[in-house]
């Protein structure tokens, strides 16, 4: 192929390029992504103000910022979308009369490609500057836009999370007392469970008041040849159910130089039917992040996230009230610890309830 050959491939490669660019760029100069991302999610605000609504009829009295970024979600868009629509027209408007110097370039330009080199190369370099220009736009607006998307993406994921949480409360083998508040859920593996070497799979279920761990696992109970499974059984039951009050301290580490396994442990009173150390590998989420949230049960700091209103239980915060002496033999009985519902007489072992006064 001849040097001329090359250079007419070389320039109709690049006029078809810059057509096919500008008119790209065209296109994209209405800037309606930003516009369209807000749109969508202003039209499922109402869903997600009764997803939030069923929450708190669910029994969830935690984090009152849900309600406080979805008011806000709903109180700042219509205003945002006002401004992203202004900001539109006008970046559109700054750049429509390069677009149509381009476009008069391009329609100057025909037959033999060789004629219009020099024409050819401004043109592409003018459509190169109109990309860059239209780029710039759209990542203003999209940045104009991010903060309510994310405060709306946050309460979707959030409400989302909790409803699952909600949702493991509600098939738990257990019954929560009256006074009880769920508050997390976690699947983990209790590792060091007495009696069971290779770890036993379940959740970590907290409410106020109580921390328990329920196991939650298929198990084989026949095989067939050695190797292929001929039976199984799901196997759901309490293996750990303590009050609060019980749980001395929680520490939070990582495990291995890849993949990090991240594991909660738990010291225990020596009056609680847990063993004294327990250790739980977490199926997922950071281990700080959940043993912050032990560590504000264990404070009552935890109060400090309740919902006011008729999501938080009329009797959040009130005292207990218990036998001052045993029933059974009439010594002394010791004050219950935060989320015990039932005490023991140390003497004689008869149970007493704990009420709320």
């Amino acid at each position: 192929m001849s040097d001329t050959e090359q250079q007419r491939q070389r320039l109709e490669s690049t006029l078809s390029s810059a057509r096919r660019d500008l008119a790209k760029a065209r296109n994209e100069a209405h800037f309606a992504d930003a516009i369209e991302q807000v749109t969508r999610r202003k039209a499922a605000l109402p869903e997600h103000r009764a997803g939030l609504e069923r929450l708190r009829s669910r029994g969830y009295a935690w984090r009152p910022e849900l309600e406080v970024d979805l008011s806000t979600a709903e109180g700042e868009v219509d205003a945002l979308l006002n401004a992203l629509r202004e900001d539109s027209r006008d970046a559109e408007y700054a750049l429509r009369s390069r677009f149509e110097r381009a476009e008069r370039a391009s329609d100057r330009i025909h037959g033999d490609v060789l004629n219009d080199e020099d024409e050819i190369e401004e043109m592409s370099a003018a459509v190169d500057d109109l990309e860059k220009a239209v780029d710039a736009a759209e990542k203003r607006l999209t940045a104009q836009a991010k903060p309510y998307n994310d405060r709306v993406d946050g309460v979707v994921r959030r409400l989302k999370e909790l409803h699952w949480t909600l949702d493991q409360f509600d098939a738990a083998s257990f019954e929560m007392r009256p006074e009880e508040n769920p508050v997390a859920a976690a699947k983990a593996t209790w590792e060091d469970l007495p009696g069971d070497p290779d770890g036993c799979p379940g959740l970590l279920l907290f409410t106020d008041l109580r921390v328990r761990f329920e196991q939650r696992e298929e198990v084989v109970t026949k095989k067939k040849f050695f190797f292929f499974t001929a039976e199984k059984e799901d196997v759901q039951a309490i293996q750990l159910d303590e009050p609060v009050g019980n749980l001395l301290a929680s520490d939070d580490a990582t495990r291995g130089m890849v993949f990090k396994d991240q594991l909660l442990t738990f010291r225990w009173a020596d009056k609680a039917s847990a063993p004294s150390s327990t250790t739980f590998k977490l199926d997922s989420g950071s281990a700080k992040d959940w043993d912050d949230v032990v560590e504000m049960l264990m404070s009552g700091d935890i109060n400090r996230f309740r919902v006011d209103g008729d999501a938080a239980p009329s009797n959040a915060g009130a005292p207990v009230d218990w036998p001052r002496s045993c029933q059974g033999c009439g010594s002394a009985m010791p004050a219950p610890v935060k989320g015990q519902t039932v005490l023991a007489c140390p003497y004689c072992g008869n149970e007493h309830q704990v009420t709320l006064a």
